[in-house]
């Protein structure tokens, strides 16, 4: 689970660095209905993404894992953040390898004032539209307080839904998710914080994976 992290994408996204997450799922469908597949280990190298589709996409493969009782590991080899964490945490165990980073459990939308500039190249926009809403949020005008506040609303919204994710993968209290802030943690800090739950490299992730099957 390598780069930007979009809802769906194609040939020409894939080769720019986009990771879509409906392949991740068709590619983990096909992992855990393999009979020779014993186990999942997903390799994260991600700052994250888009919202839509990530809280989906971190439950179907929590399910996959519960129904097929087949192991699901991950390690952030080296970064696993916002949503790329969402998916990382739906791993029954989380590694991170000794300089990886996680966390960053927020939400961010961004608005660009655009008419200073609009003024400058001599344009002047006006909007004919049917909807009181239709046109909230367009870069053309500073943004006003009342749609900044639904936006907000919004934001805060899905900010809460990442929280119960994490905090039910993870098992800790959404208190204590909330209270990361959206912090990044690296190495033993996200330990501590019970952000993933052992140092190491990928080789290593596999081998320890490897020994608890010889072992169940």
């Amino acid at each position: 689970i390598l780069g930007t992290l979009v809802r769906r994408s194609s040939y020409l996204g894939a080769a720019s660095g986009l990771t879509s997450y409906f392949d991740v799922e068709a590619m983990a469908e096909q992992a855990f209905a393999d009979s020779q597949v014993k186990a999942v280990l997903l390799e994260v190298d991600s700052s994250g993404g888009e919202a839509g589709g990530v809280f989906d996409l971190a439950q179907r493969l929590r399910s996959l894992a519960q129904t097929t009782n087949k192991p699901l590991w991950a390690i952030a080899d080296e970064s696993a953040l916002s949503a790329a964490y969402a998916i990382a945490c739906a791993a029954e165990r989380l590694w991170l390898t000794r300089t990886a980073e996680v966390g960053s459990i927020g939400v961010v939308a961004v608005h660009v004032d655009e008419s200073v500039a609009d003024a400058k190249a001599g344009l002047a926009y006006r909007f004919l539209h049917a909807g009181q809403y239709k046109v909230d949020g367009h870069p053309h005008a500073p943004l006003p307080p009342a749609v900044a506040a639904d936006i907000q609303t919004d934001i805060d919204g899905l900010h809460t839904q990442f929280i119960d994710l994490v905090a039910g993968f993870r098992r800790i209290s959404p208190d204590a998710v909330r209270g990361t802030e959206a912090r990044v943690y690296r190495g033993e800090a996200a330990i501590a914080a019970g952000l993933a739950d052992q140092i190491g490299t990928t080789r290593e992730a596999m081998a320890a994976l490897h020994r608890q099957l010889a072992t169940t």
